[in-house]
């Protein structure tokens, strides 16, 4: 309605076409796409129109000041939620006041609007500041340039849809996914755009310059960052701002509103000259088809309003009685903050969409949880991210009291949350490693049918010794070589708890720690935080690190590979959205295991540069020169590859050579041009990924010198502090890297401990190391093995025990085998084999589903020479002819799931198999007590240095069911003796079924708990901004509050004020001279000036309602505002300079536009509605002819971009003078009345 009003006071159309044009801007994309799942986005849009009315009308009377206000207020309204979205809009009132005739009143509007503005804002604009100095800043860490100006071609810009979001998974965006990749939207879209463009380009408009220049000004700057032949020529140097000083707009599809304002201003003036033509006012027929056609437009490029999918997911009308009973519980037993696992990046459940976490509703609750933005800072994320990769790696014993320094008291774990939608951990796998850390359940709410149907919806664990704040003795401060999630890995047992200062981060400390623990945490890999998970690359070597922000060179960890000096990749898949992830590593090519191998990243979909502007290689550089004179290599082929030609070309210092080899994965031998060489190059012909239309990677490389197992080195900074005599011995504490226990998840894993670390000095030491249970075929074949019944399977999920074929004959039917593949567009086949010890006649079986198995189709019987197929009922029923025998392989065969069914299940399993010939054979359940045993000399061991130490192990089969941690027994000294320097650590399992999973290398008094006791502590009073807590009598010591540190957090005890300090990388620390003890006041300094900020903008907003609503008692105001005459050579600067910077090269098609323009001036409305609609029915086109997008198909084409050019450019030109020297033509001072206008 606001556009209506505003369209009214610019005089532009006629009353009806205005409310057409108000709906078109209604539905404009900018507002569409965001207004129902992230309506800030969306306000200053909305707001828009209500900002510029008050100024419209004041320009001819009224009171300039009243004016100014109303304009604020609707500035205030669109508030700060997203500052940057009401920092955009701002220019255009200001454009309009300066496209005015200069005079007394624009110089009072200007004056009072920008005093207006600044009172209606400042309440959040304090915050804003104080947020700036006090928090985290989070624009290095959101979306990229490269992400938000991707989609910012012309076409896309001038449609309103270069939205980066709208090109995620419809999932995240389904309004913006579907205006922008659906057939109809596109069109709709393009039509609706072509006529605001024609609009815009008609002789008479009124406004003609504001108008256009603030259409001109959005297009340049939501289109600046898009280069290419029809994009911006100075686009990398617009990319460096916004990465640099306007990195806050770097999302420039916050300036969409520019565009949408004067497009839909041009809709409504276009349609009232078209109603104005003799043809179709004289003919009702005429008008009626001319309606339907603008209702149906409109209706098509709403499609997202009347197909109900605005939002993700279906909303809900009320939180589920599960959900509100554990708030409450919490409410009334939580005596700190809780945290919810897994953490999604939307709260997406079973049963609806609620955009955030029904426990944020309850006001007496402190949570955390992982979500998508980086809100709460980098190291508050890096903590919570080390939680969540412990959870996806099947627990660990030391998380609850990493929760507990977190100052966590309760986890919650939401089962009914789509986890597995988002790639996080299913309940089952987050059930067994919360049993597999130590947790207890203590509360569960809802209907037991989650996980394999034994889980609550909503399940509350425990965190023993979770507290708000905690004290530390001083001497137990300890200097930590690691990163702020390597606490979890150091265990309390051998080191007590204690606080430490992490080597690696700047910055002088008040306190100078005397023994030093060193941690193979801090690994050299980047992070994407706006990824809940899958968001760490591969381990880096030394030559490829990169140090991180506010860290000191040389504290990474970092990966080698003993023999070579670096291993690299031109780039590391997968694909578009994710890359460099450590499933991909470059360093797989020489680990010798066939099972692992790199892929380059795909940046597009198809196209020349689908797999980068160079083609895909590895370049692997030897320690020393060495002599090359064949090499063989092992490929990897995509699944969906078309059997074709790979080329591949070998560089080395003696030359190149290239290889024509076969599409196959087996072994081939490469060209090699014979000689010494220092490195070599293997790349793969960027032709030959287009003829296989799939990815290629390498998985071995057959060079001199492996395969190598990567090897970890970690820092060694203070190792010149710590070789002083006297000084305290470090201790180190090596922790292997476990995968996760779902395969879709990667993370940085290791078959096998493998270290380097320096010794400082000459010293004895010991060992302490502990193993868990190895997954893989070897493990679920013991289990499957009883002394009745053995069984296998070809594949696992996750090689889990836990979903192993042993839970196929145990009798209970919650416990399903789950296969380790998923039936895809060929189809899918599993294979089971059992045997026995007498011959049984079989004829009949039944496979139990799960509520996500799919039925199979068909199973083939295999039995020596026999083979017997049979279909499968629909209840898992199978019967066949019978069969005589002591050992079955079933062959179970699914049929095809078409890629584009996004709701088909694709998973292979079942939750039992049930012969009934054979079923006094099964063993049952597991029995947990049973032993497992592994002697001296068949079990693991560790060599350091020059000594191997041999560990026994006696566990059981519930541990290696849980993946439990177990401690090992030495077969004899675990002492040693370590001389300076470089030391090699290396672990192996023997023939045992476990792996070592730690080891500590280390002495007392560092590898020993602190002696003493820390002051005690009491709880006061504890708020949000200002706390009370009581420490006792003591020496010097730490008063740790389980939060995130912040400079702007003072205390004082008695009077006395406290030195700060950030612990564990992460915590907030006071340091607690020694003395008597009193009440230690806590202060958020800044509190003072926001609440002073938020009472003054308070009052200053009751100000502008107040200069709003009071009369103006002036009795003479200054004369009405005409529009203004820019000077000519002013508007040919910005036209030309526009045209390139909007156009690129399509700026040539300037010259004849403004040939038109003098000579043709009718033809320029036409020309631009045809070509902008031509525009989006090529794109159309071009999505049922090619698959992918090149330089001739889609919506970033040749074509597509020389139309919309086309299209913008009959607009602009009309900014240019006349031919008759004047710089505007007259405008219509009434709506469109005669047939000549529509044709101008």
């Amino acid at each position: 309605w606001g556009f209506v009003r505003l369209a009214d006071a610019f005089g532009i159309g006629k009353p009806w076409t205005r409310l057409a044009a108000g709906f078109a801007y209604a539905i404009s994309p900018v507002i569409l796409s965001r207004i129902a799942w992230q309506s800030p986005f969306a306000m200053g849009a909305v707001f828009l129109p209500w900002a510029l009315l008050p100024l419209v009308r004041a320009t001819r009377d009224g009171s300039p000041r009243k004016a100014a206000a109303l304009s604020a207020l609707a500035i205030a309204l669109i508030g700060g939620a997203n500052a940057a979205i009401t920092l955009a809009i701002l220019p255009v009132p200001v454009l309009y006041l300066l496209t005015r005739a200069r005079g007394p009143r624009r110089a009072s509007l200007l004056r009072w609007w920008f005093l207006c503005v600044a009172f209606a804002t400042l309440s959040w604009t304090v915050g804003l500041a104080l947020f700036a100095k006090y928090g985290p800043n989070v624009l290095q860490y959101t979306e990229s340039v490269e992400a938000t100006v991707g989609p910012t071609n012309i076409f896309e810009t001038l449609r309103g849809t270069a939205d980066w979001i709208a090109r995620l998974p419809s999932l995240a965006n389904p309004a913006g996914f579907a205006l922008t990749l659906r057939s109809g939207p596109i069109v709709a879209t393009a039509i609706v755009a072509a006529a605001g463009i024609a609009g815009l380009a008609r002789r008479r408009l009124p406004e003609r310059t504001f108008l256009i220049t603030c259409f001109l000004a959005g297009v340049a700057v939501v289109g600046g960052g898009f280069g290419g032949l029809f994009g911006n020529p100075a686009t990398s140097q617009y990319r460096s701002l916004l990465d640099g000083v306007l990195n806050a707009f770097r999302n420039v599809y916050k300036f969409q509103a520019l565009i949408a304002l004067p497009l839909a201003m041009g809709v409504a003036y276009l349609l009232a000259g078209v109603f104005e033509i003799d043809l179709v006012r004289a003919r009702k027929l005429s008008q009626q088809i001319l309606v339907v056609l603008v209702l149906g437009v409109l209706a098509v490029a709403s499609w997202p309003l009347w197909r109900n999918s605005l939002t993700r997911g279906p909303g809900v009308d009320a939180v589920p009685s599960a959900w509100r009973e554990a708030n409450q519980w919490l409410a009334e037993n939580s005596e700190a903050r809780v945290i919810v696992l897994p953490g999604i990046p939307d709260s997406e459940f079973d049963w609806g969409f609620t955009q955030m976490l029904p426990i944020e509703l309850e006001p007496g609750i402190t949570w955390a949880y992982r979500s998508q933005a980086p809100l709460s800072g980098l190291d508050v994320l890096n903590y919570l991210d080390g939680v969540e990769i412990a959870i996806e790696r099947g627990g660990d014993p030391a998380l609850p009291m990493f929760l507990s320094r977190g100052g966590f008291s309760y986890v919650v774990v939401p089962n009914d949350q789509r986890s597995e939608k988002y790639g996080a951990p299913p309940p089952e796998t987050v059930r067994n490693a919360m049993i597999a850390s130590g947790f207890q359940l203590v509360a569960g709410f809802g209907e037991r049918k989650y996980g394999f149907g034994n889980l609550q919806q909503v399940e509350i664990y425990a965190v023993p010794g979770g507290s708000v704040a905690t004290t530390y003795q001083e001497s137990s401060t300890t200097w930590l070589s690691g990163d702020v999630a390597s606490s979890l890995s150091i265990p309390t047992t051998l080191f007590g708890n204690r606080p430490y200062l992490l080597t690696r981060d700047i910055g002088d400390s008040p306190l100078q720690p005397t023994q030093w623990i060193v941690t193979d945490g801090n690994q050299a890999s980047t992070t994407n935080f706006g990824l809940n998970r899958d968001n760490k690359s591969y381990i880096r070597g030394q030559s490829d690190s990169v140090t991180p922000f506010a860290q000191r060179d040389g504290e990474q960890t970092v990966q080698r590979l003993d023999g070579f000096s670096s291993v690299t990749a031109t780039s590391v898949g997968p694909g578009i959205i994710v890359g460099d992830l450590p499933a991909f590593s470059p360093a797989h090519v020489l680990d010798g295991d066939r099972a692992t191998w790199w892929v380059p990243h795909r940046d597009q979909v198809d196209g020349p540069d689908a797999w980068g502007p160079v083609d895909p290689s590895v370049t692997v550089e030897f320690a020393s020169p060495t002599f090359l004179d064949r090499l063989e290599t092992s490929l990897y082929i995509g699944v969906f590859a078309t059997p074709s030609p790979i080329d591949v070309t070998v560089v080395t210092d003696a030359g190149s050579a290239t290889t024509r080899l076969l599409p196959l994965e087996s072994s081939q031998a490469l060209t090699v041009i014979p000689g010494i060489a220092t490195s070599v190059k293997v790349s793969i012909a960027r032709s030959s990924y287009a003829a296989i239309d799939d990815v290629i990677g390498i998985r071995e490389l057959a060079l001199p010198g492996a395969p190598v197992t990567p090897r970890l080195v970690v820092p060694s900074r203070l190792t010149s502090q710590f070789s002083q005599p006297g000084t305290p011995d470090p201790a180190w504490v090596f922790t292997r890297n476990r995968p996760a226990t779902s395969p879709l998840i990667s993370l940085n894993a290791e078959k096998q401990l493998s270290r380097a670390f320096n010794v400082p000095k000459a010293a004895s030491f010991r060992l302490a190391t502990t193993a868990i249970a190895t997954r893989g075929q070897q493990l679920l074949n013991w289990f499957g093995t009883t002394p009745t019944l053995s069984i296998t399977a070809d594949s696992t999920w996750g090689e889990n025990p836990n979903v192993g074929p042993r839970n196929l004959i145990d009798g209970d039917t919650s416990s399903p085998w789950r296969s380790g593949n998923d039936i895809t567009i060929r189809g899918g086949t599993s294979l089971l084999s059992l045997n026995w010890k007498e011959p049984r006649t079989l004829s009949s079986l039944r496979l139990r589903l799960g509520e996500n198995d799919v039925n199979p189709t068909d199973v083939v019987i295999f039995s020596g020479a026999i083979a017997v197929g049979a279909p499968v009922s629909a209840d898992g029923s199978v019967s066949f002819d019978p069969l005589t025998t002591n050992s079955l392989s079933l062959q179970i065969n699914y049929a095809a799931v078409p890629l584009e069914n996004v709701t088909a299940s694709r998973q292979m399993g079942f939750t039992s198999l049930d012969i009934p010939a054979i079923a006094d054979l099964y063993p049952g359940p597991v029995n947990r007590s049973s032993p497992y045993v592994a002697a001296c000399g068949s079990g693991p061991s560790v060599t350091v240095g020059s000594s191997k130490i041999e560990y026994a192990v006696n566990t059981t089969a519930g541990a290696l069911l849980d993946g439990s941690t177990i401690s090992l027994a030495a077969c004899g000294s675990d002492s040693f003796t370590l001389a300076p320097g470089e030391t090699l650590l290396d672990a192996a399992s023997g023939s045992s079924l476990v792996t070592i999973q730690q080891t500590v290398v280390g002495n007392a008094p560092t590898m020993a708990p602190p002696s003493g006791a820390p002051r005690s502590i009491a709880i006061g009073h504890w708020g949000t901004n200002d706390r009370t807590v009581t420490v006792g009598d003591g020496a010097e010591g730490l008063l740790a509050v389980n939060e995130a540190f912040n400079v702007g957090w003072t205390a004082s005890l008695n009077g006395s004020s406290l030195t700060a300090l950030k612990i564990d990388g992460w915590r907030q620390a006071f340091v607690v001279p020694e003395g008597a003890g009193g009440t230690v006041t806590l202060t958020f300094a800044p509190n003072r000036y926001f609440r002073f900020g938020a009472i003054l903008g308070l009052f200053t907003l009751l100000a502008v309602f107040v200069m709003a609503l009071w009369p103006d008692r002036k009795k003479r105001q200054p004369d009405a505002l005409n529009e203004g005459q820019p000077a000519k050579a002013l508007l040919v600067a910005v036209v030309v300079i526009a045209a390139v910077w909007c156009t690129g090269i399509g700026a040539l098609l300037l010259l004849p536009a403004w040939w038109l323009r003098n000579h043709r001036r009718s033809w320029l409305a036409p020309i631009a509605f045809l070509s902008m609609s031509a525009a989006g029915v090529l794109v159309v086109i071009g999505k049922r002819m090619v698959v992918t997008p090149s330089h001739l198909w889609g919506a970033a084409s040749y074509p597509v971009s020389a139309l919309a050019a086309t299209a913008f450019l009959c607009a602009l030109v009309t900014l240019l003078p006349r031919r008759n020297g004047t710089a505007a033509e007259p405008t219509d001072p009434t709506p469109a009345q005669t047939a000549d206008e529509l044709s101008a």
